[in-house]
């Protein structure tokens, strides 16, 4: 009874003097992993469900209710996935204005679905922001996210371009109101760095997008482009191809990805994250009215010649109007993707061989005839070949002289 004399004082204390009270019982809590059988459908268990524990070392199981009414499926978790968006300011924030000059740059995670398995062995795995975080000041090793980038994919026909010196331009209308943004972040921009505004536009557009075409077997990366403000509420990127550039060839979708509803071409301009700005920060309220394409080919020879003999090959010098043209005698050039509702320019170019080479051309090699012959005695007429006929009529096509002394008469006509 001694011994109990402390325990009874501070009891008498706290409980009598003080007037502390036992906390009530609290119900033990535990969480469940419920996981059906293979052959097993959608299995309910209504609230008050009666589940039983084996504890080792105690006779009898402990008996949990469930708090609420559960329904079981064979629904699993594919993925999970976040993105964060990160918004730092530039310039120093002394002056107010600078403030809105942001650069933003977009991360996603993707983390590994824990099973049910490797949660009761207490293998969760690491933990992760739920809703992503900042990547900018992290090193390698410690970032929990990395880059990503959004953007946008054109399909068309005009894309169809399998050979040649090849430009693609792409001209973006904005709606005007939309298109103030990103004007007044260039105006904020140039006057926070001391540019000029062209400086400053050449600084934010020269490598803002990140360009691939389709490709046979692949997405073809588009290393030569640029990006320009031709106009108010416009924006104009050209895209270069070479002639040592792959052929760009139709959509595939076990080759280039996510699934589209096309088999045209496609070009697919993401934001670059890589850029020293961000394009998110400048790009990311403008709203498209509308969007004009155009295509320029140079050298395509991908085209079935004949005439009135029959078929020439393409890669090897031929006789276009055979041994010996005369008035009527054609050349009938076929391709149906140059030749179309889409095509709104097309130059012929033909190279020579064995032509005169005195300086006075076919004036001077004909002199001895006196029929008053000239380089421009050689003309020929361009029309469309429908159901079997010339159109327009041999008669009333535009004629254009076959022969040129140079690029510049070469270009006029």
């Amino acid at each position: 009874q001694l011994n109990q004399l402390t325990k009874a004082h501070l009891d008498f204390y706290y409980r009598h003097i003080l007037g502390l009270a036992s906390l009530p019982e609290v119900p033990d809590q535990v969480h469940l992993l419920f996981s059906p059988e293979v052959n097993a459908g959608h299995i309910y268990l209504p609230a008050g469900e009666v589940m039983l524990a084996v504890i080792p070392g105690r006779e009898e199981p402990l008996k949990y209710r469930l708090r609420m009414d559960l329904k079981v499926t064979k629904t699993t978790v594919a993925a999970l996935r976040t993105l964060f968006t990160s918004d730092r300011t530039i310039f120093p924030e002394t002056v107010p204005e600078y403030q809105l000059i942001r650069n933003r740059q977009l991360y996603q995670g993707n983390y590994p679905v824990c099973t049910p398995e490797a949660l009761l062995k207490g293998s969760a795995g690491a933990p992760w922001p739920l809703f992503g975080e900042d990547e900018e000041d992290l090193a390698m090793e410690q970032r929990s996210m990395s880059d990503t980038s959004i953007g946008l994919l054109l399909a068309s026909p005009v894309f169809y371009l399998p050979e040649g010196e090849r430009t693609i331009r792409l001209t973006f209308r904005f709606v005007a109101s939309t298109f103030t943004g990103l004007s007044t972040y260039i105006a904020r921009f140039a006057k926070a760095s001391q540019k000029t505004v062209e400086a400053v536009q050449y600084e934010l557009l020269s490598r803002v997008f990140l360009i691939d075409i389709t490709a046979a077997g692949e997405w073809y990366h588009a290393e030569s482009y640029s990006v320009r403000i031709p106009e108010e509420n416009c924006l104009e990127v050209l895209i270069e191809l070479g002639q040592g550039s792959k052929p760009v060839a139709g959509y595939q979708a076990g080759v280039h990805g996510p699934e589209l509803k096309t088999l045209l071409p496609v070009v697919r301009l993401l934001i670059n994250p890589g850029a020293p700005h961000n394009g998110l920060s400048f790009l990311n309220d403008l709203e498209i009215e509308r969007i004009h394409l155009q295509s320029k080919v140079c050298y395509f020879r991908r085209v079935k010649l004949q005439n009135s003999i029959g078929n020439l090959a393409v890669d090897s010098a031929f006789q276009p109007w055979g041994p010996l043209p005369a008035v009527g005698s054609y050349l009938d050039i076929k391709n149906s993707n140059a030749f179309n509702r889409y095509t709104t320019d097309v130059a012929v170019r033909l190279e020579w061989m064995d032509l005169p080479k005195d300086p006075g051309g076919f004036g001077a090699w004909y002199a001895g005839y006196d029929a008053g012959i000239t380089d421009d005695s050689f003309r020929v007429g361009v029309g469309a070949l429908i159901n079997g006929s010339p159109q327009p009529p041999c008669g009333r096509q535009q004629s254009f002289p076959l022969y040129c002394r140079n690029a510049e008469d070469a270009s006029a006509g």
